[in-house]
């Protein structure tokens, strides 16, 4: 697998996604935040794909599966998304407790496939650290960062959705902080990423 070429298209999606998710914006603010989950659900299957071979993992079926399963998870993570954003929009079907907390079931799934993912990358990780004399610092960072941001996001997200279904008037807040929040995680998963093309090169100087 040429990581060069999935890097490449990683900040091409992401720069067309964040193009047409910025003039939306311009045309309509209050909308669900899903745009971010769709390009999350191709952008960050690639990183993991990268992840997973600077780890050690070249299986072909587990990689493919790691990329399904982040795509999975993305794509729970948008349907939360819009289950949260339409319970606070019709506020007269709030009075049941299922419709008011809808996005928690596939909340809960994305952050479990998140964990089936990421948890064998870090276990292969460490017995590649065992296993070599040396593994290069940047990596390190990647595979470690990476989880930890992925993690933070979905953690936040969980909190903004509690606020929502708890205070449908806070809608506006909740879109706001969850922009801050995609558009930060992103843009700090992207610095990382492209430190696993650039690590090699400055690790060799």
């Amino acid at each position: 697998i040429q990581i060069h070429y999935v890097v490449a298209a990683y900040f091409l999606i992401s720069f067309v996604a964040y193009s047409l998710y910025s003039l939306y914006v311009d045309i309509k603010t209050s909308f669900p935040r899903m745009i971010y989950y769709l390009e999350f659900s191709i952008t960050l299957s690639l990183v993991t794909l990268a992840l997973s071979v600077h780890s050690g993992i070249t299986d072909l079926y587990t990689i493919t599966s790691f990329f399904g399963l982040i795509f999975a998870m993305n794509f729970l993570s948008a349907c939360s998304e819009l289950a949260s954003w339409v319970s606070a929009k019709f506020p007269e079907k709030r009075d049941s407790i299922v419709m008011n907390f809808a996005w928690v079931v596939p909340h809960f799934g994305a952050v479990v496939t998140f964990l089936l993912v990421y948890i064998p990358i870090i276990m292969t990780y460490q017995n590649t650290l065992i296993c070599s004399d040396s593994v290069p610092w940047f990596l390190a960072a990647a595979v470690y960062v990476v989880f930890t941001l992925m993690l933070v996001m979905l953690l936040v997200q969980t909190y903004l959705y509690t606020w929502r279904s708890l205070d449908p008037y806070s809608t506006s807040n909740v879109e706001y902080w969850t922009d801050l929040n995609c558009l930060l995680s992103g843009m700090i998963i992207k610095v990382y990423l492209a430190w696993i093309v650039l690590g090699p090169i400055l690790a060799s100087t």
